[in-house]
């Protein structure tokens, strides 16, 4: 995982999902929530105006001392933010532009697609026709070494580096691809 770092092929926290066990959905959204903390605040204030009810009806907001990234002094400071509140709790609101129910970059998708579909051409051979004859993704998966897993995705992506391909470029062009056709929400899992 240092090494993606180190050669600058990791750059996103949304690459963290394809390589590293444990981090999915809900870990990638609180440290995106973590790091975007201030904008969202900000967000929510200019809806607080725009929307009177938060504070109508039984309906409060309230002071809360919150922790933010500051862009200017590059650290976590503590800053005071008001808030609505639901279940005595602070409520941050997020654009609905800015989330989805899936991640569009899962390790299962990155497998799938990039990183098999690289071994499918590593191993293809020409066949007496002129064409490629591939293995199919089904038998790839039962080789050595290219069993479904973030230790696959994070060895193959360093190999095809290695090679000078950047699997993680080109998925980050597929998904978005994907995006721009407007994909229906079941089909990105």
């Amino acid at each position: 995982m240092e090494a993606l770092v180190r050669i600058g092929v990791l750059k996103q926290i949304e690459d963290l999902p394809l390589f590293v066990e444990g981090v999915d959905r809900d870990i990638t959204s609180d440290i995106t929530t973590r790091i975007i903390f201030d904008a969202l605040v900000k967000f929510t204030a200019q809806m607080l105006v725009q929307f009177p009810e938060f504070s109508e009806g039984g309906h409060r907001i309230g002071a809360f001392t919150k922790q933010i990234w500051s862009t200017d002094a590059l650290e976590w400071v503590d800053v005071e933010v008001t808030l609505p509140v639901a279940d005595g709790k602070a409520l941050l609101l997020v654009p609905t532009g800015w989330a989805r129910p899936t991640l569009l970059m899962s390790a299962g998708r990155y497998y799938e697609t990039s990183v098999l579909t690289f071994a499918q051409l590593e191993q293809a051979v020409l066949g007496s026709d002129g064409k490629f004859i591939k293995t199919p993704k089904d038998r790839l998966k039962k080789q050595m070494g290219l069993g479904r897993g973030r230790s696959t995705n994070l060895a193959v992506t360093m190999k095809a580096f290695e090679k000078g391909e950047d699997l993680l470029a080109a998925f980050k062009a597929f998904v978005l691809g994907r995006l721009d056709k407007n994909e229906p929400e079941d089909a990105a899992a």
